[in-house]
């Protein structure tokens, strides 16, 4: 897992691949990933500070297709506000182009000494990043990322999580397999997401 001192990331979202997105606003220390599903421990909340992450859809020359906010303090990061997203919800679903790449731009802040989003955010000190890619499922790749807001250098400020899966992989992969595979076929139904996380938003670009 490495360190970067900066506020800020950029995901490469290739042709075809949908985007999963999620975090709270403190650390998950035992993050797994079952192929397109998060399975998550919820422990040590530490985090004082209402925390913050602009998740960005854009062409790969930078120009912003759309936009979601999310925040929180000490739970669950919830949507506030943006295009991809409803108030409140904690999952974004990003479906697969098949025409294009596309980037996810991540920005990470906080409103120091503040529990609530008041005035301008301040830039966070810096992130770890941990990449996870399946060696049973290589169609599903999972960034992690646990961000320090200068508190303190912990680094258990916010852990955000983004995954990618290539949906014409996954679900061929899935329905032709075993019992325990055509169970995972429910989780990439978008009528099942959106039961799993109360709603989703589809984003064409």
């Amino acid at each position: 897992m490495s360190i970067v001192a900066r506020s800020s990331d950029t995901v490469l979202l290739p042709t075809g691949y949908t985007a999963y997105i999620f975090g709270v606003s403190y650390i998950l220390p035992n993050v797994k990933v079952l192929t397109a599903a998060h399975v998550v421990c919820l422990q040590s909340a530490t985090s004082d500070w209402m925390q913050q992450v602009v998740v960005k859809v854009q062409n790969t020359s930078g120009n912003d297709f759309n936009e979601i906010k999310f925040q929180g303090l000490n739970g669950p990061m919830v949507v506030t506000s943006g295009s991809l997203g409803f108030v409140d919800q904690q999952t974004v679903v990003v479906p697969a182009n098949h025409t294009k790449n596309r980037h996810l731009e991540l920005i990470f802040s906080t409103y120091e000494n503040q529990t609530s989003a008041t005035g301008d955010a301040q830039e966070i000190k810096g992130f770890q990043k941990d990449p996870y890619t399946s060696t049973v499922v290589p169609w599903v790749s999972t960034y992690i990322y646990r961000t320090e807001d200068g508190g303190d250098s912990d680094y258990d400020d916010t852990t955000f999580v983004v995954t990618l899966v290539h949906q014409e992989d996954a679900i061929p992969a899935i329905s032709n397999n075993s019992r325990k595979c055509k169970k995972l076929t429910k989780i990439f139904s978008m009528q099942n997401l959106q039961n799993r996380v109360g709603g989703y938003t589809i984003d064409r670009n």
